[in-house]
């Protein structure tokens, strides 16, 4: 409930304009590797094999709980919405001055006009796929 009521306040002033981040150097592979952790008993239950594809460690600065934020968000998602045998890879690749972050899956995959809404906020995708997931008990009204 108190991270529930402190992401409300989060987004409460990244709406007033006056975002908060606690900048500082984050290991982005140690970031990957707890959040495939966390999913490990899930992608077990689904049969989904997960991997991380990368091997040295690359440092950004940047707000480590909105990492954390990201890619439990992306590999959540490559998880919950993949087919059964499935699997999800998560590249991280160090370029030049940037850091190129991939999280890749076998998954039912989203339309191209629903990827230009994704960043909407509480935006969720209705598909037939996606209205009932049943390993949940789920059910989500059209």
């Amino acid at each position: 409930m108190r991270n529930l009521i402190m992401d409300m306040l989060d987004l409460t002033k990244i709406e007033s304009g006056k975002p908060v981040q606690h900048l500082s150097k984050v290991d982005l592979l140690q970031i990957a590797r707890t959040a495939l952790d966390t999913m490990r008993p899930y992608a077990i239950q689904k049969d989904v094999d997960m991997y991380l594809n990368s091997t040295d460690k690359i440092e950004i600065t940047a707000d480590p709980g909105e990492m954390e934020i990201i890619f439990n968000n992306l590999i959540s998602n490559a998880v919950k919405y993949n087919k059964q045998g499935g699997r999800v890879d998560c590249s991280i690749v160090a370029e030049k001055n940037n850091v190129k972050i991939e999280i890749t899956d076998t998954g039912i995959g989203m339309a191209e006009e629903d990827q230009l809404n994704i960043f909407q906020d509480f935006f969720r995708i209705k598909n037939p796929e996606t209205k009932i997931l049943p390993e949940a008990g789920w059910d989500y009204p059209s």
